[in-house]
């Protein structure tokens, strides 16, 4: 999974995002509990909701078409 790609959530027909990070801002990570894992994490321009960058983990996601 590359910035650029175009996802959606597993086995799901949700509204597409496009990634935008694949590296949290380290804030992020300090305020996160010890189960979090910011490797495991990308940022996800969801359409849907009005440009705001959110962590998924990347198990939740699928390509739906790779960036070039």
């Amino acid at each position: 999974m590359k910035v650029g790609d175009l996802v959606r959530m597993c086995e799901s027909d949700d509204v597409p995002g496009i990634v935008v990070s694949v590296t949290p801002p380290d804030a992020l990570v300090r305020k996160k509990p010890s189960w979090y894992r910011a490797k495991t994490r990308v940022g996800i321009a969801w359409s849907d909701d009005g440009g705001n960058v959110v962590w998924e983990s990347r198990s939740w996601l699928e390509v739906v078409s790779e960036s070039r």
